[in-house]
Formats: C-alpha cells, structure tokens, sequence
C-alpha cells in the first residue's frame, strides 16, 4: 500500500466523481488485478467521498490480489471473509459488514420465519444507507475538506 499511496489519485476519476456528487462510491469486485476499481476509491477518497468495496465472490479475498488503498468500509459474506479481510489485507475490524451472500439470495426459498428477518434488514440498510448519506455529506463539508 505504501507505493499506491505515493501515486497520486487520477484526475479523470476525480473529475467524474465530481460531476456525480454521489454521498458514496460503491465498487466491486475490487481485487481483479489491473482493475480501475483502485483508482476510483482512491479518487472518491481524495475527494472526501466514503468509499465502499463490496466483495464479489467467495475466494475474491484469497486469491484474486491484495487491496492496494484501503476503503472506508467493506462489506463482505460471512465471518470467515471477515477474517480474511483482516489477516490478509489489513482492513481494521471496524470497517467490516457482514451481510451475507447476495448474488445468491435468489436461490433461497424465503419463508414466513426468513421475510420477518428481511423485513428488519431492510429496514437496518435503509439506516444504514441514510447513515452513509449524512456521513458523505459531513465529509464533503467545506470547513472538513479545508
């Protein structure tokens, strides 16, 4: 990571980034090699802009490449890619969410017992994207980003 911070972030991101004003910037899968991706947290970073990489896959964090900046937050499936975001990649234990394996929700028969516990997650996203919402426009206050 010590090299990629010495890179500067792209102003053709930066410029993109600006003119969607977005409260975040979401990426995925992130960890392919040779990716954008690494620019554009960068970019949305240097910017004041939170930056959230949500993991594609099972094996993205084991062997599809290291995190070259580290996000804001990343989201991942379970506690053992929590663990390996962590032991591989450095990433503090307070910028990790663990919320399941969404490419393959679909697959899973939603029954009485499983909508209560979605209904309540929505709910808690919705928090959660309105909480990241207030936090991008904190960071995106003129006396924060000087």
């Amino acid at each position: 990571m010590a090299v990629e911070r010495a890179i500067p972030s792209s102003a053709e991101v930066e410029t993109l980034i600006r003119s969607v004003d977005p409260d975040v910037v979401v990426v995925s899968p992130f960890l392919i090699g040779g990716s954008p991706q690494t620019d554009t947290v960068k970019s949305a970073q240097a910017l004041g802009v939170p930056a959230m990489v949500c993991v594609a896959n099972w094996d993205n964090l084991t062997n599809k490449g290291h995190m070259r900046v580290m996000p804001d937050r990343v989201v991942v499936w379970n506690e053992d890619q929590r663990r390996e975001a962590v032991e591989l990649h450095d990433v503090p234990e307070d910028r990790i969410d663990v919320t399941g394996a969404q490419p393959f929700d679909r697959w899973f028969g939603l029954g009485r017992r499983s909508s209560e516990r979605l209904r309540r997650a929505k709910v808690e996203r919705v928090a959660d994207v309105e909480e990241a919402a207030e936090k991008g426009s904190r960071l995106l206050d003129p006396e924060r980003v000087g």
